[in-house]
């Protein structure tokens, strides 16, 4: 019988010791597996710092369009108004034109009643 409580006490310090390996391996995976969750937050967090830049880059986009957009329309206006004033510079060149001709004209037709004029003496 004490040869069984020997080879029964053997057994349980077998056991002992293989269970505190199997702690030990235990708490080892832990502390890998929280070293590789804080990993993981960290590199969330990484990202959610990135994608906040990213929206701020994507705002200031936005923004400069806008004005892009507004200023193309203010040049599209100052062009239309460009447009306004050389058709009435040609219109108004069209009817100096015309008057010129009819001045002419009205000049030949001077000339010739001068020219018909005999002076008395």
């Amino acid at each position: 019988m004490a040869d069984e409580v020997r080879m029964l006490a053997g057994k349980s310090a077998e056991a002992a010791k293989e269970t505190t390996e199997l702690l030990g391996e235990t708490i080892s995976s832990m502390k890998e597996g929280a070293n590789a969750a804080d990993d993981t937050v960290q590199s969330m967090l990484a990202a959610v710092e990135l994608a906040d830049k990213m929206g701020g880059l994507i705002d200031d986009i936005a923004d400069n369009t806008k004005q892009q957009a507004a200023m193309a329309a203010e040049i599209s206006r100052g062009i239309d108004q460009i447009a306004v004033v050389v058709q009435s510079n040609v219109d108004t060149a069209e009817s100096s034109a015309a008057a010129s001709e009819e001045l002419s004209g009205q000049a030949d037709t001077l000339r010739e009643l001068v020219a018909r004029l005999q002076l008395k003496e």
